[in-house]
C-alpha cells in the first residue's frame, strides 16, 4: 500500500508540472547532450538530440541562444556527414533566426565557416532590436531601433496606426552591417500621436524594391503630463498702504490737535495751581493745536504719500514677477509631455520567397 501511495504521488507531481517548463528544461538538456555527443565525434547521436531540441519553440520552450547553438552544431554534424544541402539549409534558418549568430571560428574549421559566410551573403535578412520600454519627450527624445543585416540590403522602417495607416516613415535606405535609426515619437506632420496601439514595421527589400520580410512590433503609446503649478493669489486691498490723504483723515488730524490742545489749556486750576505750570499748559496746548493745523496742511485731501506709492509698486512688481514665473513654468511643463513606448515581441511576416 505504501509503494502504491508513493507511485500515485509521483504521478500527481508529474501531472501538475507545467508542460512548457518540462519542455524548456528538456530542450536545453538535449542541446547540451547533443554538443557533448558532437565533441565525442558521435555525429548521429548528436544529430538525434539536436533535432529533438529544435522541435521546441524559440523564445518560449527554449531560449533563442540555445536554439541557435542547436542549429550550428546540427549543421556541423551534417557537414561532417557529407550532407552540404542540409548544412546550408540549417545555416539559412540560423541567419533568419538572428543575423548576429554565427559559428565560432575557434571551435569550427574554416570549411564549415566558409559555407556559413556564403549562406549569410546570399540570404537577405535583418534582425531588429527595440527596447521593451522607453520613456522619451515627444519631439526631443528618441526611440532607438537597431538593425543588424546579414549582408547589404535595403530596409524600410515605418510606424502604422491601428487601422494600418502609415503615420511616419522613419528610414528608407540600405543597411550593410548594422545601423541605429531613431523615432522621436511624432507623426509625419510633427504631431504627437494619440495614446493607443500602433505597429513598428521593419521590412527588408532586395534591389528593385522587392519586399522580402517584415518584422512587426506592436507598440503601445501612453502620454504622461506633468502637473501645473497654481497661480499666486491676487493681491487684496488690505495689503496696500494708503497713497493719498483723504478728507476724513485730514479733518481728524486737525480736530484731534485742536481739541487736545484746548483740553490741555482748559485744565482746572486745581491740577495746575502753580503759576509756572499754568503757563506751561498754554504752551503745550498751543503746540498741540499748531501740530494739528500743520498735520491738516501736510495731509490735506489729495496729498500723495510717495513712500507708500513706492512700497505698493514694489508689492505689485513682486506679484507680477511670481505670476510670470509660474506661467512660464507651466508652459514648459505642458510642452514637456513624457511619452512611454512599450514594445511587445515581434511578428514576422514572409512577403516573398528568396
Amino acid at each position: 500500500m505504501t509503494r502504491i501511495r508513493a507511485l500515485l504521488l509521483v504521478v500527481a507531481i508529474a501531472t501538475a508540472a507545467s508542460p512548457a517548463t518540462l519542455l524548456a528544461q528538456t530542450a536545453s538538456d538535449l542541446v547540451e547532450q547533443g554538443i557533448r555527443a558532437y565533441d565525442e565525434l558521435e555525429y548521429e547521436a548528436a544529430a538525434a538530440s539536436l533535432r529533438r531540441a529544435l522541435r521546441a519553440t524559440p523564445g518560449e520552450d527554449i531560449s533563442s541562444n540555445d536554439y541557435a547553438r542547436a542549429l550550428i552544431y546540427l549543421a556541423a554534424t551534417q557537414f561532417y556527414q557529407d550532407d552540404p544541402d542540409s548544412t546550408e539549409a540549417l545555416f539559412e534558418q540560423l541567419v533568419l533566426l538572428d543575423t548576429r549568430q554565427k559559428p565560432d571560428p575557434l571551435l569550427f574549421e574554416p570549411g564549415l565557416t566558409d559555407i556559413f559566410e556564403a549562406v549569410r551573403r546570399d540570404v537577405k535578412a535583418i534582425t531588429v532590436v527595440v527596447p521593451d520600454r522607453t520613456e522619451i519627450q515627444a519631439g526631443r527624445g528618441q526611440l532607438p531601433i537597431t538593425i543588424h543585416a546579414s549582408s547589404f540590403i535595403g530596409t524600410v522602417v515605418e510606424v502604422f496606426d491601428s487601422d494600418s495607416s502609415l503615420i511616419r516613415l522613419i528610414y528608407n535606405g540600405p543597411v550593410s552591417d548594422s545601423l541605429v535609426v531613431r523615432w522621436d515619437g511624432l507623426d509625419s506632420l510633427g504631431v504627437r500621436p494619440a495614446d493607443g496601439n500602433y505597429t513598428l514595421a521593419a521590412t527588408s527589400r532586395r534591389p528593385g524594391g522587392i519586399s522580402l520580410r517584415s518584422i512587426r512590433f506592436p507598440l503601445s503609446l501612453l502620454s504622461i503630463e506633468r502637473d501645473t503649478l497654481p497661480h499666486p493669489l491676487p493681491l487684496v486691498d488690505s495689503l496696500f498702504l494708503p497713497e493719498r490723504a483723504g478728507t476724513r483723515r485730514s479733518i481728524q488730524t486737525l480736530l484731534g490737535g485742536v481739541l487736545m490742545g484746548g483740553a490741555v489749556m482748559l485744565l482746572p486750576k486745581a491740577l495746575a495751581s502753580d503759576a509756572e505750570l499754568a503757563g506751561a499748559r498754554y504752551v503745550v496746548g498751543g503746540a498741540m493745536s499748531i501740530a494739528g493745523i500743520i498735520g491738516f496742511i501736510t495731509q490735506r485731501p489729495g496729498t500723495i504719500f510717495l513712500d507708500n506709492v513706492a512700497a505698493n509698486q514694489t508689492l505689485r512688481d513682486d506679484w507680477s514677477d511670481r505670476l510670470e514665473t509660474v506661467i512660464e513654468g507651466n508652459t514648459n511643463r505642458r510642452a514637456a509631455i513624457r511619452l512611454v513606448i512599450e514594445t511587445s515581441p515581434p511578428r514576422i511576416v514572409e512577403l516573398r520567397r528568396r
